[in-house]
């Protein structure tokens, strides 16, 4: 609404009976988003997958990926007809990103690596069964050589709060959900004054201290005997309501980790609801482990750490505000800790 451009446009089953958009080549479809987006091809946005007919760009700050990052998607059909349009995610201002020289490398940093370098239980759910793998936990590398930031499959904007709960006494009182409504309702005169939007709001220190106050008071009730083991991560607003989201101190060392996303309402403060996903994790516990791991970290490590990657990216640090430059520490591979195999984790 503020900017007045487009942003999607879809052509019901991919057929377009307009006599308008037509492309002919891919610099001609470059050339175009640029003109609707005012962005800028190689500055702003870099082409990431293409395929028949279809095309995916991302986000980046002069070539270096961003993340999280902004996307755009076009699709037309066999005449070049645009048949599919939509741009969606942050292209932010360089105002926004810290002036930086890279100067990560593999070697600088291996000391961390060696430390993201862990042995997990993978599961493999068509055979229904867990192996151990040998594999890197992916992790941002600060250009300092000394700090990260954590790799979060979540990328909206979220407060930092990294504390474990602790209570001396339990509830003994039932918790009852109540029904989450997921639609927000705007009015006209809403959307095009170019109102704010209450989740682009930061969470006050007033509110966070609420917060923790009604989760110490939720997991006294619900999990009354967990004084200790949570910690609360993070908090974020969504659709009228603050999220709270909180992990386990100890963790099996597997791929999915134990979550608990408490929702609570943005007006009142109070626990609404929660999402626990330990009916996902039990449904390993079904699963046949594997042989045991028989091979050492160190030569597994030897034997992946050609592999490994750092790869150059400015990644938003919550708490300074800004797109900072990073490297982003990852594998497509792992190593089967009972017969020293390595795997393509796609594949997997």
């Amino acid at each position: 609404m503020k900017s007045r451009k487009v942003e999607s446009a879809i052509f019901v089953g991919g057929i377009s009976l307009a006599d308008g958009v037509r492309f002919r080549e891919r610099n001609q479809i470059i050339g175009w988003i640029e003109e609707e987006t005012g962005l800028t091809y190689g500055r702003h946005f870099i082409l990431e997958k293409e395929g028949k007919g279809e095309f995916r760009f991302r986000g980046c700050i002069d070539g270096v990926s961003l993340y999280p990052s902004g996307h755009i998607e076009l699709q037309h059909d066999k005449e070049g007809n645009l048949t599919f349009f939509t741009v969606y995610g942050s292209f932010p201002s360089t105002d926004l990103v810290s002036g930086e020289t890279y100067s990560l490398s593999k070697d600088k940093v291996e000391t961390l690596i060696k430390k993201q370098f862990k042995l997990i239980e993978l599961p493999l759910y068509e055979e229904e069964r867990l192996i151990h793998l040998y594999g890197i936990e992916e992790i941002f590398v600060r250009n300092d050589r000394v700090s990260t930031i954590p790799f979060n499959v979540d990328t909206r904007f979220y407060t930092e709060i990294n504390k474990t709960i602790y209570w001396d006494e339990s509830v003994r009182k039932p918790f009852k959900r109540k029904k989450i409504n997921w639609i927000v309702e705007i009015t006209e005169e809403q959307a095009f004054s170019d109102e704010p939007s209450p989740e682009s709001f930061p969470i006050t220190e007033e509110e966070t201290e609420k917060c923790l106050e009604e989760v110490t008071a939720f997991l006294q009730q619900v999990f009354p005997n967990d004084s200790g083991k949570w910690k609360l991560k993070t908090l974020h607003r969504d659709k009228g309501y603050i999220y709270a989201v909180l992990r386990e101190k100890e963790q099996k060392n597997q791929v999915w980790k134990r979550k608990l996303t408490i929702l609570i309402d943005a007006q009142s403060l109070e626990v609404c609801n929660y999402i626990d996903n330990k009916p996902l994790l039990e449904m390993f516990d079904q699963f046949q482990t594997s042989d045991e791991a028989v091979m050492t970290k160190e030569d597994a490590y030897e034997k992946l750490k050609e592999k490994i990657v750092l790869t150059p990216c400015y990644v938003y640090d919550f708490i300074e505000g800004k797109f900072v430059l990073c490297g982003k520490l990852d594998c497509q591979f792992g190593v089967n800790a009972s017969n020293g195999e390595i795997l393509c984790l796609n594949d997997l």
